[in-house]
């Protein structure tokens, strides 16, 4: 490629960095270039086509729809905001971040100081241990509210420890009040209100498709990046269940069992071995999940303990690999035909 058709490359690609806003159904066109790309290297014909199929060069969102701009650089991403908080009215409120311990600044995924009025889009960057929003989330503030007697402009100080428990307690019986608050359906349909019941505290799943990527499997968000779940689980004859860290139908990981098999499931495919002598429909499971390295332990009775021989490192299950902006979860699931009763379940975070 020549210096002439690399300049005119780099300016359209700037060009389109700063005048592209679009909703988030950037990929299909990312994937056709990248396509078109593939197929001819060195000619940069058909990759124009595509973005200028894409280009509108006088486009300008309108008010009241969630669009997001993509810029070549931070300050250009600074710039814009700016530019939409100062068309909104009223005055901006203004909050200073906190950065503990040794950290470099220039991986701070956000600004340090962040302005804010009524009407402003935000993007959340976190994922909600409750489910309400992931990392990519985008929302618009409705209200500015100051607390009595508080300094907006100060940090809130985090209550000591005397002040008692916090957080949700995801160990215990299967309750109904925890279904949709802390336990939900992966791709669940009003169907799926038909697929569990409550029997003193044991949560009775019916079986659905043939592996954890066609049977939704209940799972929930934790913001913990070590923890053990645990869970004793019967079958019925002809199902299959287990306990998963599970991204997406695309991207799982963990064990089940059947009447006569062990079921490794790894990187959203399944390998099959014989179950151990001894083991009947009921079975203890015990998932470690420690920072991205998976242990998993199997028990007829809970008290003595064997270790499943694959260890499983689960650190590339997200979205750069599976997409769909999800996060990687503790989860049951319920296979094949028939019931499965699971019981006890227990959630420990890991120091």
């Amino acid at each position: 490629m020549g210096k002439n058709g690399t300049d005119a490359t780099l300016k359209l690609l700037y060009k389109i960095s700063r005048e592209l806003a679009t909703s988030l159904d950037l990929q299909p066109t990312l994937e056709r270039i990248l396509s078109l790309a593939l197929v001819n290297v060195a000619a940069e014909r058909g990759t124009l086509i595509a973005l200028n199929s894409r280009l509108q060069p006088d486009f300008s969102p309108p008010d009241g729809k969630f669009y997001i701009t993509l810029t070549s650089t931070n300050d250009l991403a600074a710039l814009r905001n700016r530019e939409k908080l100062a068309a909104l009215p009223g005055r901006a409120r203004r909050y200073e971040g906190i950065v503990d311990g040794e950290f470099d600044r220039s991986s701070l995924p956000t600004e340090e100081a962040l302005e804010l009025k009524p009407g402003a889009q935000v993007m959340l960057l976190t994922n909600d241990r409750f489910g309400r929003w992931v990392n990519g989330t985008i929302g618009r503030v409705d209200e500015i509210v100051r607390a009595a007697g508080a300094d907006v402009a100060k940090p809130i100080r985090m209550p000591a420890p005397s002040a008692g428990p916090h957080g949700f307690a995801f160990s215990g019986e299967f309750t109904p009040v925890k279904m949709g608050v802390q336990w939900s359906f992966y791709k669940g349909t009003d169907t799926d209100a038909s697929r569990y019941r409550f029997d003193n505290g044991t949560l009775v799943l019916k079986a659905r498709g043939t592996t954890p990527a066609d049977s939704s499997p209940l799972w929930f968000v934790t913001g913990d990046h070590a923890y053990r779940i645990q869970a004793q689980i019967e079958i019925d004859p002809g199902a299959t269940a287990g306990l998963l860290t599970f991204y997406s139908s695309r991207l799982y990981a963990g064990l089940g069992f059947s009447d006569t098999s062990f079921v490794m499931h790894r990187y959203g495919t399944e390998r099959v071995s014989a179950k151990p002598a001894g083991l009947g429909r009921t079975l203890h499971l015990r998932l470690t999940n420690d920072r991205h390295i998976v242990t998993i332990e199997y028990s007829p009775d809970g008290r003595a303990w064997e270790r499943f021989g694959t260890r499983m490192e689960v650190s590339g299950y997200h979205h750069n690999v599976a997409y769909d902006f999800l996060s990687l979860r503790p989860a049951i699931y319920a296979a094949g035909s028939g019931e499965v009763r699971f019981r006890g379940f227990t959630y420990n975070a890991l120091p």
